[in-house]
């Protein structure tokens, strides 16, 4: 743990461990959320955004 750098040895890109990670969980996310037709949080909140529009005066 104390490797705070991620340096692909492929490609040799090199990124923070951590934001590395965060990209990895991101993507499988993502990738679940169309495998699976679940709705994503940015789809739902922008639909919830635009039904209490409509529900104003």
């Amino acid at each position: 743990m104390s490797e705070r750098w991620h340096s692909c040895p492929e490609c040799g890109q090199e990124l923070d461990r951590d934001y590395n990670s965060a990209l990895l969980i991101q993507k499988i996310g993502l990738l679940s959320t169309q495998e699976e037709d679940i709705t994503s949080v940015k789809t739902a909140v922008r639909a919830s955004l635009a039904e209490e529009f409509r529900a104003l005066p």
